[in-house]
Order: C-alpha cells, then sequence, then structure tokens
C-alpha cells in the first residue's frame, strides 16, 4: 500500500494544490485573453490528428487483411515503423525537407520547377505530423479485430452473399472495427494531448505548451497546476470511454479460422500495395533519411552528455517500474472487488498527460519537500507515468498461471529461495525484460516531463534534440534524433504484428 501512495503523490499533490490555491495574476489574465486560444487549438489538434489516424489506420488495416498484394506480409509489419519516430523529429524533418529548409524541393530546381516553401507552422501542418506518426495505433487495433476468428467467419459469410468491395466493406468490415477504431482513436487523442514538441515547433496553442510556458517563462508553478488539472479533465473522458470499448470487445474463440485474402486484378494489387507505401515512405523513410542527410551519420553526437544521462535516467526508472510493477501487481491478485481500485489507480499514469505530472512533481517539491526535486522527482514523474506498461507485461503472468504455480509451491511447503529459483524467475524473467525494454525506450523519448523536472544541466536525447530544433539547428538535432530512432525500432520491432498464414497455405 506504501508503494501505492508513493506512486499516486504527484497526481494527489496536483489535485489538491491546484484547488486550494487561489486565482493569482498569470492565471487572471490567462482567464480573460489566452485561455481559449489554447484550449481551441487542443481542440482543433486533437480531432484533426485523431480524423487523420482514423483514416490510415483503418484503411490501412482493411487492405492488407481482405486483398492479396505483393509484399502484403511485410506491408504489415512495416505499417507499424512510423511509431518509432518520434513527433517533434518528424516535425522538423518536415520543416526542413518541404518547409524552409526546401531541401527535398531543390531537387525540382534543377528541373526548372521552382516549387515554394509549404507552410506548416499551424494546426493543419501539426494534426498531419501527429496523425501520420500516431496512425498506428489505430492500425494496430484494427488489424488483431480482422484477423479473428470471429471476423474470418462473418468475412467468409459476407462473401457468400455480395461481391461488392464497398459494400463489404461498409456493412460488415465498418461495424467489425469500431470497437477497435474507437480505442485506437482514444490512444491517438491521449498521446496529443499529450504533446509539448509539436505544438511547441509549430507554434500551435495548445494546454500543454501553456503549461510549460506557464512555469519556465511566468514562473507562476499555481497557474500551472491549474491549466494541469485542466489538461486532465480533457484527458479523463478519453480514458473511461477507452476503458468501457475493452470491456465491451467480444472474447475470442479457441478455434482458429483465418479468412482468405481475395485475389483481385494486378494492376490493383501494385495499386494498394503503393497506397500502403506512401504512410510507410512519409511517416519513416522520409524523416529517417533527412536525418542521415542532415548529418546523422556523424559520430561526434556520441559526445553529447545527452546520451549517458538518457541511458542512466532509463536504467533507474525501467528498475523502479519493474519494482513497483511487481510488488503492486502481487498485491492486486490477492484483493477483491473495489479493494482492487487503489492498485488500478496508481498504475493509471500513462494515461495523465506528462506535463501534468511533471507539474505535480514540481508542487511536491515546493511545498512539501525539496527531496522530490531534481533527478529524484524526475524519476518519481517517470515511474509513476510508466508503471502500466510494466504492469501491462507482468500482470498477465502474475495474475495467471503464476499465481496457480505458487499457490501450489506453497502448499507442497517450498521455502522461498526455492519458489524464486524454480517458479518465480523462469515465469518473471521474460516478461520483465519486455517491460524493462518498452520503459527504456519511451523514458528515452519522452518530453514534456524530463523538460520540465531534469536538473540543470541534465540534458537527454530528447532535450537536446528538442532544443537544437527549437534553434533551428537541425544539424545538432539530427544525430540525438537518429539515436532515438534506432532506439525506439526496438520496442516497435516487439509488437510487429504478423497476419495468419490463410487456410490452405
Amino acid at each position: 500500500m506504501g508503494c501505492m501512495m508513493l506512486l499516486l503523490l504527484p497526481l494527489g499533490a496536483l489535485l489538491i494544490l491546484a484547488l486550494s490555491q487561489p486565482i493569482d495574476a498569470v492565471m487572471q489574465h490567462m482567464l480573460t485573453h489566452v485561455l481559449w486560444d489554447y484550449l481551441q487549438g487542443s481542440i482543433k489538434l486533437l480531432f484533426g490528428a485523431s480524423m487523420l489516424a482514423a483514416v490510415l489506420g483503418v484503411l490501412a488495416a482493411w487492405l492488407v487483411v481482405i486483398y492479396e498484394m505483393p509484399a502484403r506480409r511485410w506491408l504489415a509489419r512495416l505499417l507499424v515503423l512510423p511509431l518509432a519516430i518520434p513527433a517533434y523529429v518528424s516535425a522538423f524533418t518536415f520543416t526542413e525537407t518541404l518547409g524552409e529548409g526546401r531541401m527535398l524541393l531543390q531537387v525540382f530546381d534543377h528541373w526548372g520547377l521552382i516549387l515554394p516553401p509549404l507552410d506548416l507552422r499551424h494546426t493543419s501542418g501539426a494534426s498531419f505530423v501527429l496523425g501520420l506518426g500516431l496512425y498506428p495505433y489505430v492500425y494496430l487495433s484494427c488489424l488483431v479485430a480482422l484477423t479473428s476468428s470471429r471476423s474470418a467467419a462473418a468475412l467468409d459469410a459476407a462473401r457468400l452473399m455480395t461481391s461488392s468491395h464497398w459494400l463489404l466493406f461498409r456493412h460488415v468490415g465498418l461495424p467489425m472495427m469500431r470497437i477497435p477504431l474507437m480505442i485506437g482513436v482514444g490512444l491517438v487523442m491521449m498521446e496529443v494531448l499529450n504533446d509539448y514538441g509539436v505544438a511547441s515547433l509549430y507554434a500551435v496553442p495548445t494546454l500543454t505548451w501553456a503549461i510549460v510556458d506557464a512555469w519556465t517563462a511566468m514562473g507562476s508553478l499555481d497557474t500551472a497546476l491549474k491549466l494541469s488539472l485542466l489538461l486532465v479533465c480533457l484527458v479523463l473522458p478519453l480514458v473511461i470511454i477507452e476503458r468501457r470499448m475493452r470491456q465491451h470487445l467480444p472474447r475470442e474463440s479457441m478455434r482458429e479460422r483465418t479468412t482468405k485474402p481475395l485475389v483481385c486484378s494486378l494492376p490493383l494489387q501494385w495499386l494498394f500495395t503503393g497506397l500502403l507505401c506512401l504512410p510507410i515512405l512519409a511517416g519513416f523513410i522520409a524523416p529517417i533519411c533527412t536525418l542521415v542527410a542532415l548529418g546523422g551519420y556523424d559520430r561526434s553526437w556520441l559526445l553529447f552528455t545527452g546520451l549517458d544521462h538518457s541511458f542512466l535516467l532509463a536504467l533507474f526508472v525501467a528498475l523502479g517500474v519493474l519494482v513497483v510493477a511487481t510488488i503492486v501487481e502481487f498485491w492486486r491478485v490477492n484483493q477483491l472487488g473495489w479493494r482492487q481500485w487503489p492498485a488500478y489507480l496508481s498504475l493509471s499514469g500513462y494515461a495523465v498527460p506528462a506535463a501534468a505530472v511533471g507539474m505535480g512533481t514540481l508542487a511536491l517539491s515546493s511545498y512539501l519537500s525539496p527531496i522530490f526535486s531534481g533527478l529524484v522527482g524526475l524519476c518519481l514523474a517517470l515511474i509513476f507515468r510508466f508503471a502500466t506498461l510494466g504492469a501491462g507485461q507482468l500482470g498477465q503472468v502474475i495474475s495467471g498461471p503464476l499465481q496457480r504455480h505458487h499457490e501450489q509451491a506453497l502448499l507442497m511447503g517450498a521455502g522461498f529461495g526455492a519458489r524464486l529459483r524454480h517458479i518465480l524467475w523462469p515465469m518473471l524473467s521474460g516478461p520483465a525484460g519486455l517491460a524493462m525494454i518498452l520503459v527504456a525506450v519511451d523514458v528515452i523519448k519522452e518530453l514534456p516531463a524530463t523538460f520540465l523536472l531534469r536538473p540543470f544541466g541534465f540534458d537527454t536525447l530528447a532535450t537536446v534534440t528538442f532544443q537544437s530544433a527549437s534553434l533551428e539547428n537541425y544539424e545538432a538535432a539530427a544525430g540525438p534524433a537518429l539515436m532515438m530512432t534506432a532506439l525506439s525500432l526496438l520496442a516497435v520491432t516487439l509488437v510487429f504484428p504478423k497476419l495468419p498464414k490463410s487456410e490452405g497455405k
């Protein structure tokens, strides 16, 4: 219980102090003049990015499952790759290639075609970058739904009743993907509300940008806390809807059945392949090529202090998440009913925007104890934020086969050493290693909380990349950005989808 209370300290401090502190002059000024602009910017960005992610994710999942095409199985995996590029990295690469830098547009200059640079520094540009980078959340959710045995039976029955591809998509495909689509869009919306880098680089006023600006530029902690609470209130309905949708997902049958992809004409197959290559090209290959062209291959960036700081922070947070998630999950499986809610609440940090978690930790250090400042506060905030990832990997094992084997070993009188050697370690080592990899990669990419809480001189790969990009020094940002992308690929490959083999093959 003490471990859960420690995790909830940042969120508790945020709620109590945001409600108890009076409105200061900075907050009064925002209420009078600019708060609506921040709210409007967040809402526009939210719907723009989620609409693009929904369209790309649904169409990509439908095409790779329903239609036979060249490199179909490879495309199913490669469509996840844009997740490996942090959104703020994609933002400055697009600015350099299509915007003011004109790196890509210069190719057309040699042909006598002078193209003006695109103006990306607005809500539509930010929505495009975020939607292009986050659509794999929708794609993965819909892909799982379409490749289930229940969906395969429904699709096979529908094909016997109609040969129209549009009717098949409208009356069978969309209803099957409705709940997974809402779950994926909910995750995209939470990531958009958590974004700070793209909004700052593209000058889009959002609540997250207002929170950081209220503290770093105006020095008003009370205003930043109140804005953080407002941001949490915006995220809370998304979390509730996402959890309710997961409860309505149909249970999968144990009998495996797959649907055979439709064989269409060869030109149409190549057309589908080309369409699916577009988000991979724009969301992954183009940013990587831009980073390399900017000098990301230069090894001098390895001397950046941000490299060892990132690994040090990732190691501490990953170990902390591993310990905390294990303790909380073991406690949770021994509770019944409403007594499990403290565990669920303490493991809900991934749904809370990082800027809000950071401000809650700053409130702890300012009003409670300075021990929560500096690196300790940063680690506490990140452990609370990413404990969900650790619990997701460990919880399925702890509440399932591990609990049964552990109880059987206790009944047989096995000591702690024997249980640890023969049950706990063999069954938890795999999920624990996977959890540490996922947490470490997310910590290295994390920007808002690290930017707010890092001690003086403690720069990570994320902060070095963002600060260099903010100064439009894209050559200096390319190296650490490429390193983050390479590390992110390690985590993305762990969630690569695999299409089931068609019957008869």
